[in-house]
């Protein structure tokens, strides 16, 4: 297998990935919107395996530049530099790829989002419990210690 054929697969494997992330990354969004904290769980460690899976693709698609002699190229740079046959080979697989790669960062993004609303709604739930705000502010030292959050200087004012 020459290192054209070798890449091309390693952007196969990293397009099934990305899907598998972004169906787990759906399903956690599903679940965040639900209020479903045992679905989430789940995702969260379906997603820590993924992460192992995605090292796994990262480090081989180096070794494969590495042995291309184009370890200092993005992957963009590589398929539009490559030869025509070569190109006819690896663009259309990199445009999965990418077209995979944003439908992600949506997915990612909006499931960040709903867990970030439910958060500032427990958050202001607790503070209307106790009478006091949430420890929101509250960071943790590399000891364990709690430290105030460091304030800062921008407004919230529009």
């Amino acid at each position: 297998m020459n290192h054209t054929e070798e890449l091309q697969k390693n952007l196969m494997d990293t397009c099934v990935f990305l899907k598998d992330i972004t169906a787990v990354e759906k399903e956690k969004l599903d679940a965040a919107l639900k209020n479903n904290v045992l679905i989430l769980e789940e995702c969260i460690k379906k997603e820590q395996a993924l992460v192992m899976r995605s090292r796994g693709l990262d480090q081989k698609r180096q070794n494969i530049q590495k042995a291309m002699g184009a370890e200092q190229l993005t992957l963009k740079q590589i398929v539009e530099g490559a030869t025509p046959e070569r190109k006819a080979i690896l663009l259309p697989i990199y445009q999965e790829m990418t077209a995979a790669l944003e439908e992600y960062r949506n997915v990612y993004e909006g499931a960040k989002t709903a867990i970030e609303v439910n958060l500032h709604r427990i958050s202001k739930g607790l503070e209307g419990l106790t009478g006091k705000p949430a420890e929101a502010d509250t960071v943790y030292s590399d000891h364990g210690e709690k430290v105030e959050k460091p304030r800062t200087f921008t407004s919230r004012r529009v």
